[in-house]
């Protein structure tokens, strides 16, 4: 009976932190949205069909299960898809990743946050085309995610809430039963943040 109250519990918890995400994005994606029916009809409607795809993904994986690193990053390019629609070549992402890595395992929805993140900090602000950086590197052990972006230092941005690097690191510890998954480095003006996912 423990250990069934304890599965109860934890996947309570980890369905909690799942909730937090799509509210967020749908706020911010449908704000887009209405801004562009008025100068991009097209646009518009390119980005509304873009988003129903991605929510489908996000139903799909309503549940705490580890989904396949091809799926996380096809799930990730209709996130871009969108956010292209509203940046345009602002927008560029780099994508390093080793093809061995496609099958290893991790958890659902959890690279768009950190990806949210970046283009926050990095392209929001930003006149001029900026590069994200996304690289996957892989063990028998471990899949490794890096993602990289550069801001500009002197630009005073509105703190948020930190949802996504929060949600992330809880995640990750009800998951693992570790804390030493995620870690964030900022360089000069590059700010990285990198995750570990075990292979278990």
């Amino acid at each position: 009976r423990v250990a069934v109250l304890k599965g109860l519990v934890r996947d309570s918890q980890l369905y909690s932190l799942k909730s937090q995400i799509n509210p967020h994005f749908l706020f911010n994606s449908l704000n887009s949205i209405s801004s562009l029916t008025m100068i991009s009809p097209e646009k518009a409607q390119d980005m509304i069909i873009k988003l129903s795809e991605f929510l489908r993904y996000s139903l799909s994986n309503k549940d705490e299960k580890l989904t396949s690193l091809r799926d996380e990053i096809a799930n990730l390019t209709r996130y871009l898809d969108i956010e292209k629609v509203r940046f345009g070549k602002r927008l560029n992402v780099v994508n390093h990743t080793s093809e061995k890595c496609f099958d290893l395992k991790l958890p659902g929805l959890i690279l768009q946050p950190l990806m949210e993140n970046a283009i926050k900090y990095g392209v929001h602000e930003s006149i001029d085309q900026t590069d994200i950086e996304l690289t996957c590197t892989c063990s028998e052990k471990n899949l490794r995610v890096s993602i990289r972006n550069r801001f500009d230092a002197e630009f005073h941005y509105k703190k948020g809430a930190g949802i996504g690097i929060q949600n992330i690191r809880s995640r990750l510890k009800i998951m693992y039963g570790r804390d030493d998954l995620l870690s964030v480095v900022r360089t000069g003006n590059v700010f990285e943040v990198v995750v570990t996912f075990p292979q278990i």
